[in-house]
């Protein structure tokens, strides 16, 4: 047998590759998906730009998108924290051609959604696919780096805040810093600080409000003072002693998330604003709307009325149960049953009388009859044609009697009515 014959089948089959192997796949994966994501990078371009939250509130990359003016111009590539830890780094990028002209000093980002509330519909949204980043433009110098507000900023141009502080009685725990403040649905301020402290002296607790109020967006006409923060002021402590008074309210009412509304309140007590640790104080009333509906009726004596209604249930059993009323029901029963009797022992009398008077009726107009034809015509006996007139009218008279009663038996016991 020769050595080619002997050579095993397997020996026979195996065969040496000269290509690389597969080994070399998954660098080559490797490679092409780092392509990928350098042509992606490159096809998108774009601006980027940090912003600084103080929490992320779900903002995700690839997922939160920018918007500007209703419209997508944007989204996050990446979100990390700061090396202290203090805040949320948010890195987008801004892709709309011409957007990065507005990316100012002025313009301001704000999260839509970070805490979604019935009283703002767009951000119900945010409940199932997150928040988005709202821009808002403003003017000032080119910059990449912006601090970004969790709340819908105030309007432009409202210049410095006057600081005012308010002492509420109900859940200001619920409030957060940056809830916009209104006078009559229009924003004039923000809250800036919310504290709680016990006082040891007093053995109260205490949950100052701090407002940050800006005198531009006040309007003031007309003012006596060119100084526009001392013309608010002025403005402002008119208005307590008028009745305007800072209260905690829900927008929309009972369901939506608390905010502060300076409001005129009619017939509240005399006020003004008063120094406090060095502060000025805007006097607080309780919240208006249906909270204050739901106040009043929490405010009801329930347990008073439930109290007076049981005391009334009392008496009213102990009447009913009295001797005297039973006795009287007892009458009334005995008397009735009187009545029945003698409405059933008279009504066959009632029927047969009836009877009696049709026949006498009858009888008396035959007899009228036959005393007619006896004497062969009343014209020529006087007197008796008066005669046989009165027996036919008394005849008529019984039969008007029977047939009346026959109709209405009932006026043997309560007599002919009146009329």
């Amino acid at each position: 047998m020769s050595e080619a014959a002997r050579t095993s089948p397997s020996q026979a089959l195996t065969r040496h590759s000269r290509g690389p192997g597969w080994i070399w796949a998954v660098p080559i994966a490797a490679l092409g998906i780092v392509a990928w994501l350098l042509v992606r990078l490159l096809a998108e371009g774009g601006t980027n730009v940090t912003i600084m939250f103080p929490d992320a509130h779900n903002v995700s990359p690839d997922n939160t998108e920018v918007h500007y003016r209703g419209m997508k111009i944007g989204h996050v590539t990446d979100v990390s924290l700061t090396k202290d830890g203090s805040a949320v780094r948010v890195t987008a990028n801004i892709q709309e051609t011409g957007a990065e002209k507005l990316l100012t000093t002025g313009t301001v980002f704000w999260l839509q959604g970070a805490t979604p509330s019935l009283g703002s519909p767009a951000s119900l949204g945010a409940v199932i696919s997150g928040p988005t980043i709202v821009m808002e433009a403003g003017p000032g110098t080119a910059t990449r780096q912006f601090n970004g507000l969790v709340h819908t900023p105030l309007p432009d141009n409202h210049g410095s805040a006057v600081l005012f502080t308010v002492a509420f009685d109900g859940p200001v725990g619920e409030l957060s810093p940056g809830e916009v403040v209104k006078v009559r649905g229009f924003p004039v301020g923000e809250v800036e600080e919310i504290g709680f402290r016990y006082d040891a002296s007093t053995g109260k607790i205490e949950t100052p409000v701090k407002l940050a109020l800006y005198p531009e967006l006040f309007h003031i006409h007309r003012a006596p003072s060119s100084d526009n923060g001392l013309a608010f002021r002025a403005a402002l402590g008119r208005l307590v002693e008028e009745g305007l008074r800072a209260r905690l309210d829900r927008d929309p009412p009972l369901v939506g998330s608390y905010r502060v509304a300076l409001e005129m309140v009619s017939g509240a007590p005399p006020a003004s604003i008063r120094m406090v640790n060095g502060m000025p104080e805007i006097p607080s009333a309780s919240g208006g709307g249906l909270d204050a509906i739901v106040t009043q009726v929490k405010n009801v004596p329930i347990e008073q009325i439930g109290q007076h209604v049981l005391a009334v249930a009392k008496h009213l059993d102990t009447v009913v149960s009295s001797p005297a009323l039973q006795d009287s029901v007892d009458q009334l029963d005995a008397s009735l049953r009187q009545i029945r009797e003698v409405a059933q022992s008279v009504g066959p009398k009632v029927d047969k009388l009836v009877q009696s008077l049709h026949q006498t009726a009858g009888q008396l107009e035959q007899t009228a009859q036959r005393a007619d034809k006896t004497l062969g015509g009343a014209e020529s006996q006087g007197g008796m044609t008066q005669t046989l007139h009165e027996i036919k009218e008394a005849a008529q008279s019984v039969r008007s009697l029977a047939d009346y009663l026959e109709q209405h038996p009932e006026s043997i016991l309560s007599g002919k009515p009146k009329g």
